[in-house]
């Protein structure tokens, strides 16, 4: 899983060797966010991250799922054409 740091953005910086390409993400749970069920172990799990307020779902940090599935059929593949 993948969050984005809220409230405060942070960069880091790698090697270009180390980037593969595009990540495909979709959004995790029913809301895309940091559940506020997470708020105990918010600094644990999400050290940069926030979770959503209390009756107020969405207001989190964004939470992603890599799509490992996706990965494995290359998007650059050869048109059939008949």
């Amino acid at each position: 899983m993948l969050y984005l740091p809220k409230p405060s953005q942070y960069v880091w910086i790698v090697p270009i060797t180390s980037i593969l390409g595009r990540l495909p993400l979709v959004p995790a749970g029913q809301t895309g966010t940091i559940p506020h069920s997470m708020h105990a172990r918010q600094q644990a799990c999400f050290e940069y991250g926030e979770c959503d307020k209390a009756d107020e779902p969405g207001t989190g940090s964004l939470v992603f799922h890599i799509n490992s599935w996706a990965m494995v059929f290359p998007s650059d593949h050869p048109v059939l054409r008949q």
